[in-house]
């Protein structure tokens, strides 16, 4: 085609009729998306980044772990606090899944005696710092919480070297009580699944009502005498 027959560029996905003015709308917002992304990608990275690193944990089964990116100093306080949802004594007690839990001890600074980061996933690099369980684990912890005013910051006790994974020693109190959540956990999903069981079952199958209704009450008995020790663990 001679350049004069050439079809205008500009118009080549438009029907015909179609309103000029709403295709020009449509590139401008096209332009501001660009314009937009190019902004998001060009956003720097956390400050953290440069120091912390999270990766598969080199512990078995822990998931995701938190590792040194760089050589660390003794004392040195990672460079982002334990972010999360901050809670108050009641919330603290009603928490079933306490697996991310931070306690706080009484300060003037607020009423807040928790941080729970299960939800908080992004941009809180503290939050994938594993816990030592096992004898061998605790030879490895490297970290130690501290807390300045309603903040969680974790802490280098030793050097650490670039590579190292950040181990913590979240204290024996802590596997205790996740051991007692899983144990009620399952305990109520095993009533759930009763009571289902129970709501298919018809009232003719009188011997098979009985037997799921005697699981469900064993199961809210075994409940009842598991919350009765956490509480006089507490109380000692």
């Amino acid at each position: 085609l001679l350049p004069a027959e050439r079809p205008d560029r500009r118009h080549r996905l438009a029907p015909p009729g179609f309103p000029a003015a709403h295709m020009a709308k449509c590139a401008t917002s096209r332009r501001e998306a660009t314009r937009g992304k190019a902004r998001r990608a060009a956003a720097p990275a956390p400050k953290w980044e440069a120091v912390l690193a999270i990766r598969k944990s080199k512990i078995k089964g822990a998931g995701l772990g938190l590792f040194a990116a760089k050589p660390l100093p003794k004392g040195y306080t990672l460079p982002a606090p334990y972010r999360g949802k901050r809670l108050s004594e009641k919330q603290v007690r009603q928490l079933r899944d306490g697996s991310y839990l931070f306690l706080l001890r009484e300060n003037k600074d607020g009423d807040a005696r928790g941080i729970d980061a299960r939800f908080l996933t992004k941009n809180n690099p503290l939050r994938y710092a594993n816990g030592a369980m096992t004898k061998a684990q605790l030879r490895r912890v490297n970290i130690r919480s501290s807390q300045r005013r309603e903040s969680i910051y974790f802490v280098t006790k030793r050097r650490i070297a670039s590579g190292e994974e950040l181990v913590l020693d979240y204290g024996p109190s802590y596997w205790k009580g996740l051991r007692h959540q899983t144990r009620s956990k399952e305990l109520r999903r095993e009533v759930s699944q009763l009571r289902a069981q129970l709501a298919r079952t018809p009232p003719s199958s009188r011997k098979r009502r009985a037997e799921l209704e005697e699981q469900i009450a064993r199961c809210r008995w075994d409940r009842e005498m598991l919350d009765e020790g956490s509480d006089a663990d507490s109380d000692d």
